[in-house]
C-alpha cells in the first residue's frame, strides 16, 4: 500500500517537472521575443527622432539648460552605442 502512494507521488512529481519545463521554455521564448521587439522599436529612426525632440524640448524649457543638454547628449550616445553593440 505504501508503494502505491509512493508511485502516484513520483508520477505527480514527474508531471510537475514536465509542466515546469514547458512553462520555462515558453517564458524564455516570450522574453526573447520581447527583447527583439524592443530592439526593433528603439532602432527605428522615428523613435530616435522623437527621443531627440523630447529631449530638446525638455532642455529648452528647463531653467538648467546646460545640464539638460549634457544629459540629453549622454542618453543619445548611450542609445546609439547600445544599438551598435546589441
Amino acid at each position: 500500500m505504501f508503494t502505491l502512494f509512493l508511485k502516484t507521488e513520483l508520477k505527480n512529481i514527474e508531471a510537475h517537472k514536465q509542466s515546469y519545463a514547458v512553462q520555462k521554455q515558453k517564458a524564455d521564448m516570450v522574453v526573447k521575443k520581447a527583447q527583439s521587439q524592443c530592439a526593433e522599436l528603439m532602432g527605428e529612426p522615428s523613435v530616435l527622432a522623437a527621443i531627440v525632440a523630447a529631449g530638446a524640448f525638455k532642455g529648452a524649457t528647463s531653467p538648467n539648460a546646460a545640464q539638460q543638454r549634457k544629459s540629453a547628449l549622454t542618453s543619445i550616445a548611450k542609445t546609439g552605442l547600445f544599438n551598435l553593440f546589441h
